[in-house]
């Protein structure tokens, strides 16, 4: 059977992550204990759908939370280039943002970074 996302969960997380209570990697944690019924496949399918629908969701929201490669930390960068890494200084992409379904579509590359922001 199909997971089936619905409102409900895509809402828990707007709620926590408004209230400053969440991040990547204890959203997972967090959509267990209020729906204990799923699995850890389907949390990562909610998770991913909350990242991939954001901002056509919450399309007054200017930024997004990545997770900078540079200094190991989540942070909060504009949603629509690149931009300085507020912790190192390091420039970071806005990827949480991609409208690419599958990450292994990603064309990203040292060189010539990724089509929606190339250098």
């Amino acid at each position: 059977m199909k997971l089936q996302i619905t409102d409900e969960h895509l809402e828990y997380l707007d709620k926590l992550e408004e209230a400053g209570q969440l991040n990547m990697f204890r959203a997972g944690v967090f959509l267990k204990i209020e729906f204990p019924e799923l699995s850890r496949t389907e949390i990562r399918e909610i998770i991913k759908d909350w990242k991939r629908t954001y901002n056509r969701r919450h399309p007054d929201i200017k930024t997004t939370i990545e997770w900078c490669p540079h200094c190991d930390l989540e942070v909060t960068v504009p949603n629509d280039r690149p931009s300085a890494c507020p912790s190192c200084g390091n420039v970071i992409l806005p990827c949480s943002t991609c409208p690419r379904e599958i990450p292994t579509e990603c064309d990203w590359t040292q060189e010539h970074r990724c089509s929606r922001f190339p250098l």
